[in-house]
């Protein structure tokens, strides 16, 4: 799974606050373009131990380690180099916009009107068609069901 940059960004911009940085500033400028673009090269692990030597012997640095181990624990979610190298998307705006524009688009039609429960099977459902293995998907469906004999049948 890839972690959203973005939201690996928004944790970058809390952490550089309680290092003291002041939004908007030449400081902050510098190092976030800096960090953000060691973060997309895939080498976040060269972040945290840049932050964690800014952060010593500061006093909000439990806070800092706290915000850091967000970092240390989705670093195997962070080769955003592999990933715009494979073509992947690092963000979630496209998956969000396509929600957006399809599926509410397709479920709120002139006089429809869904469930939570139902707009989700169908959807799923649809997704299975879409990809080509609806078929794949009955058959493991039926897979352990018991065949019975009509007792009716010639």
């Amino acid at each position: 799974m890839v972690l959203d940059i973005f939201h690996a960004l928004e944790h970058l911009k809390d952490i550089m606050t309680l290092l003291g940085y002041r939004e908007g500033s030449d400081d902050w400028k510098a190092v976030y373009r800096k960090w953000k673009r060691t973060i997309k090269e895939g080498r976040i692990r060269s972040v945290i131990k840049q932050i964690e030597g800014k952060a010593q012997n500061l006093e909000k640095q439990p806070e800092i380690d706290k915000k850091l181990n967000y970092y240390r624990e989705n670093a195997d979610r962070m080769h955003y180099d592999e990933y715009i190298l494979k073509g992947w998307f690092i963000g979630s705006v496209v998956v969000e916009s396509g929600c957006k524009c399809v599926v509410k688009q397709r479920l709120d039609n002139s006089g429809m009107h869904w469930s939570i429960t139902s707009a989700e099977q169908i959807l799923g459902l649809r997704a299975l068609l879409k990809s080509n293995r609806l078929e794949e998907f009955f058959n493991w469906m039926v897979k352990d069901l018991k065949q019975v004999k009509c007792p009716h049948a010639a």
